[in-house]
C-alpha cells in the first residue's frame, strides 16, 4: 500500500513540475507563440464609422436586402424584424455584430457594429430610420510593442495573425473594449 502511495505522490510531483513545460511548443517559441490566455491585445490602427440612411416604402420586404448589404447584417434576422413589424405602427430594434473574422494581408482584424432600426408606418407607407455606429481594428500584441521600438520595426509588424485562436476572455475583453468606443454613439440612435 505504502508502495503504490509513493508511487502516486512520485507521479503527482513530476508531473505537476514539468506541466509548465508543454504549455509552449519549445523554448525557442516562447516569445513568438504564448498561450491565447497569456496574451493581451492592444488595438492598432483604429477606424470608426458612422452610416445614416432614411428610407420610405409600402412594401417592406423591398428595402430587405438592400439594409442588410449596407449596413452588414444578416439579412434573415433583418426579414424576420421587418415581418413582425408589418402591422405595428411604430418598433425600434438595435441589431449588435462582432466580427472577428476580417482579415487584412493575414492579419487579425476585429469589427464591431451597432445597427438601430427603427420604423414608422403613417397612411399605408413604412419610413424606415437606420443608424449605425461601427468599429473596426488591427490587433497587436501588447508584449511586442516593446520589440518593435528595439528593434525600430513598425507596429504593423506584429500584429495578430488571423490563424491564431483567441481565448474567450480575450473575446469578452476586446468586445467591452470596442463597446465603449461606439456606445456614445449608439446611445443617442437609441433615441431617434
Amino acid at each position: 500500500m505504502t508502495q503504490i502511495s509513493m508511487l502516486l505522490i512520485f507521479l503527482l510531483s513530476t508531473q505537476a513540475y514539468s506541466s509548465d513545460k508543454y504549455l509552449l511548443k519549445s523554448g525557442h517559441d516562447a516569445r513568438h507563440d504564448p498561450i491565447a490566455n497569456d496574451i493581451q491585445y492592444q488595438f492598432y490602427d483604429l477606424k470608426m464609422q458612422k452610416t445614416e440612411r432614411d428610407y420610405s416604402t409600402t412594401d417592406l420586404n423591398s428595402l430587405v436586402d438592400q439594409i442588410a448589404n449596407e449596413f452588414n447584417l444578416d439579412r434573415n434576422r433583418v426579414q424576420d424584424y421587418f415581418n413582425r413589424c408589418r402591422w405595428s405602427s411604430l418598433a425600434k430594434q438595435l441589431f449588435n455584430k462582432i466580427d472577428f473574422d476580417q482579415e487584412a494581408v493575414g492579419k487579425r482584424v476585429v469589427c464591431l457594429g451597432g445597427t438601430v432600426i427603427k420604423i414608422t408606418k403613417a397612411d399605408g407607407v413604412f419610413y424606415v430610420n437606420c443608424r449605425k455606429a461601427y468599429v473596426s481594428s488591427k490587433l497587436i500584441h501588447i508584449a511586442y510593442m516593446a520589440w518593435s521600438n528595439k528593434l525600430g520595426l513598425p507596429l504593423s509588424y506584429f500584429v495578430a495573425e488571423a490563424s491564431r485562436p483567441l481565448s474567450a476572455s480575450t473575446i469578452t475583453e476586446i468586445y467591452n473594449a470596442l463597446s465603449l468606443k461606439i456606445e456614445g454613439d449608439l446611445n443617442v440612435y437609441k433615441n431617434i
